[in-house]
């Protein structure tokens, strides 16, 4: 899955995307920080971002980060109602899974 969404808990929330002008319009999100690069072992030459940011009261930030990576606001917002730590892709989709992956860098 290109983007995927999963909460961390009190708020928080993680963002996965392998598209660059994804994640380019992630980062420009106000309170939305990047975490880490990851660079794909099967797939060369892919790159994986991660990002986090905290909810909100009011939801705006999330509702936000949906519209920009194409995931259904209402299921995300209730995965974090009910405390469902498991990433989007595992819970709508049943083949749903990130690659694995290496941090830039690091062997």
């Amino acid at each position: 899955m290109r983007n995927d969404i999963w909460y961390l808990g009190h708020g928080h929330w993680a963002v996965y995307t392998e598209d660059s002008s994804v994640a380019e319009r992630l980062h420009n999100l106000k309170d939305v920080s990047l975490v880490t690069v990851y660079r794909h072992i099967r797939r060369p030459g892919i790159l994986a971002m991660q990002f986090s940011f905290n909810g909100g009261e009011n939801y705006f930030i999330l509702s936000e980060v949906c519209s920009v990576i194409g995931l259904e606001f209402n299921r995300v917002l209730n995965m974090g109602k009910r405390g469902e730590y498991l990433p989007y892709s595992r819970k709508f989709f049943s083949n749903g899974e990130q690659m694995q992956l290496s941090m830039e860098g690091k062997s």
